[in-house]
């Protein structure tokens, strides 16, 4: 399976559909319903989409992943791919985890250890885990010399880091974008090596949710200065880094189109499987056009 370079974060969130069966008003026989009924949705856009292309048997290696609560990633890996979800299904998905702690173990009620998400996962895919979210820097006060040590616990691990960095509406309109992004790397990557997959989410924190998203060849640029100054200060094999902000099926495609641009970190437009997927086929359609 590839990275997942499209990634899907669902947050404190489960996809909701207007379908209800009186027989099972019961929480948690309508929480697998809904996921069952978001992965139907989406592999169903992504398999119409190869349809149409005339491609029906071939097997689409994706990179795409989802970030469930914990709660529901196994309901996510039962659902993933099958034939109840999609029968004759050629597209499978990364399943991955929205944080991770930054210590090994001890007394830290409420954390889950690297190694405890690497053993929680049913199946052995390419399993991956999103640090430092500007959500988790706002509401938990993380700081980069926590994220960098979440960094190093997943390195220890097969869990492929997402790494977050962005600036805010206030650093943006002062100029500093490229300031603070090099404050974040330097801390978070200082003389780090590793020969293991990483990739980094540029979020720019006064677009997310704001269905204002950056410009493209704007993010492009950014993302180009992201790549050089982590290769600058420490020494990784391969970087892919992914934009996140206000990503939907109606701008990917002028984000995809850039060439720094790696594919994208999706919040709350993930939680509709068509969007979502619209998104993704975008992606596909992309790769397509360099081949």
């Amino acid at each position: 399976m590839n990275l997942p370079l499209v990634i899907a974060n669902w947050k404190m969130n489960i996809p909701y559909f207007d379908e209800k069966d009186p027989k099972e008003d019961f929480e948690w026989a309508m929480h697998w319903k809904h996921i069952q009924h978001w992965f139907f949705k989406f592999h169903s856009t992504i398999k119409d989409y190869q349809w149409n292309r005339g491609v029906v048997d071939e097997y689409l290696c994706t990179p795409f992943g989802i970030a469930p609560p914990l709660t529901s990633v196994h309901t996510c890996e039962e659902n993933n791919g099958s034939d109840e979800v999609s029968p004759g299904s050629y597209i499978n998905v990364s399943i991955g985890f929205q944080d991770v702690s930054s210590h090994r173990s001890g007394a830290r009620t409420g954390e889950m250890s690297a190694s405890m998400l690497a053993g929680y996962l049913l199946r052995d895919d390419y399993s991956f885990c999103i640090i430092g979210h500007s959500e988790r820097r706002e509401f938990q006060k993380e700081t980069d010399e926590v994220i960098s040590e979440k960094l190093k616990r997943l390195l220890e691990t097969d869990i492929v880091p997402v790494v977050c960095i962005g600036e805010t509406l206030k650093d943006f309109e002062k100029g500093l974008t490229k300031e603070i992004l090099k404050n974040q790397i330097d801390v978070i990557f200082n003389s780090l090596e590793s020969d293991k997959n990483i990739i980094l989410a540029y979020e720019p924190v006064w677009a997310i949710g704001s269905g204002k998203p950056a410009v493209p060849t704007d993010v492009n640029e950014i993302h180009k200065f992201i790549k050089d100054t982590v290769q600058s200060c420490a020494k990784i094999t391969d970087i892919n880094v992914l934009y996140g902000g206000s990503v939907n099926a109606e701008n990917s495609k002028s984000f995809f189109e850039q060439k720094y641009i790696d594919g994208a970190l999706v919040g709350g437009a993930s939680l509709d499987p068509v969007e979502f997927g619209k998104i993704c086929i975008n992606y596909i359609h992309q790769m397509e056009t360099q081949e």
